[in-house]
């Protein structure tokens, strides 16, 4: 029986290592005591498995110490025993810890003894606890590496064969959705449908009758070329993606360019989920004057209308005290004392927190 023993410092990968050993077939389990590390493992083995995983690390602190002797007596009884070291620099876990804003499990074991360890010091001491175990162990350095790094080197070291990938070709009708588990999609209703044949309507797609009505069309021929010659490019670029970090792709080139290469214009382009934004005030648009900003006198390098100079000259003399003109309202004009002196007859004070700021009256009067 083989027996795979899991173990490095804390945050170095050996969630994902179990994982994958349990996806390649192995028995797993994960913080077993090192003092039941032989009697499980002769369990195992009259049941017949063939293959086990033990994760052990510092969260077994009190009965870590026996490792060591624990592993002697599984070679001893007759065990293939492999360990398998998983460790990363201290700046490297750190950042982990503070990306997961998990505690060390040592950090946890101190707290429970009213004891205050920093992270630091809790991945020296890990680290100090863990040299005699790492002595004769296949060392893992997952500094700076992915999950999908990681799962293919655990599944070299156990000298599992690459897996194959399975191609699902699969056809559907929009109306009933689009498959779940769709990874790439084809619209091709842009080619003759076999439905509209009388004679093809009670027969699918696989059926010779259909396959031979559908060769009879050159657009057909080379859809299935053109998704053929796609899939065989694309293929491994899917298939290093799952096993290795992403590519970098290169800033591709304005949309613009493209659509006006497929349809030899530029096509209008629609983004759905945003909302579409205006354009700002003063940028290709003419600004809408508002009441705030309208300016009640002649204003400098402007030309006055002869109707609007009559109305500035109405207001001021309203606000000289003179008589008002005759107004359509019925009620009665307010005294002159009402308004507060200004600097400009047209404009009234008002409090702010910075003083007094004259703004545009905009109270109703009767002219």
């Amino acid at each position: 029986m083989q027996l795979i023993i899991v173990t490095g410092m804390s945050g170095g990968g050996k969630s994902i290592a179990i994982r994958q050993l349990e996806d390649c077939g192995y028995y797993c389990i994960d913080n077993l005591p090192a003092a039941f590390l032989l009697p499980v493992a002769q369990d195992l083995r009259t049941h017949g498995i063939k293959s086990a995983a033990v994760a052990i690390d510092a969260r077994s602190q009190s009965t870590f110490d026996g490792s060591l002797k624990a592993i002697r007596q599984l070679e001893e009884a007759g065990f293939d025993v492999r360990i398998l070291f998983l460790t990363a620099s201290d700046q490297e876990l750190v950042k982990r810890f503070s990306e997961t804003r998990r505690r060390h499990p040592l950090s946890t074991l101190a707290a429970s003894r009213d004891q205050l360890v920093t992270l630091q010091e809790a991945i020296s001491r890990e680290r100090d606890l863990l040299a005699p175990i790492s002595a004769g162990a296949a060392l893992m350095d997952t500094t700076g590496i992915l999950s999908s790094q990681l799962r293919e080197w655990v599944k070299k070291f156990v000298g599992q064969p690459q897996a194959m990938m399975t191609l699902t070709f699969e056809s559907f009708a929009f109306k009933h959705g689009l498959p779940v588990a769709s990874d790439l999609v084809f619209d091709v209703r842009c080619l003759p449908n076999p439905y509209y044949d009388p004679a093809l309507r009670p027969l699918t797609g696989r059926d010779k009758p259909v396959a031979d009505y559908l060769r009879t069309f050159p657009t057909v021929i080379n859809m299935v070329d053109d998704i053929e010659g796609f899939i065989r490019k694309w293929l491994p670029a899917y298939i290093a993606q799952n096993a290795g970090p992403p590519p970098l792709f290169p800033p591709p080139p304005p949309l613009s360019d493209r659509r006006r290469r497929l349809h030899g214009r530029t096509a209008p382009l629609r983004l759905r989920g945003r909302r579409a934004r205006r354009p700002l005030q003063g940028h290709g648009r003419r600004r809408r004057a508002t009441p705030h900003h309208r300016a009640e006198g002649p204003a400098v390098g402007r030309e006055v209308r002869p109707e609007r100079r009559q109305l500035i000259q109405k207001i001021r003399k309203a606000g000289d005290g003179s008589p008002a003109p005759p107004c359509r309202s019925s009620a009665a004009s307010p005294p002159a004392s009402a308004f507060p002196p200004t600097p400009f007859p047209f404009l009234r004070e008002t409090r702010s927190p910075r003083g007094r700021t004259p703004v545009p009256d905009r109270r109703p009067r009767n002219e």
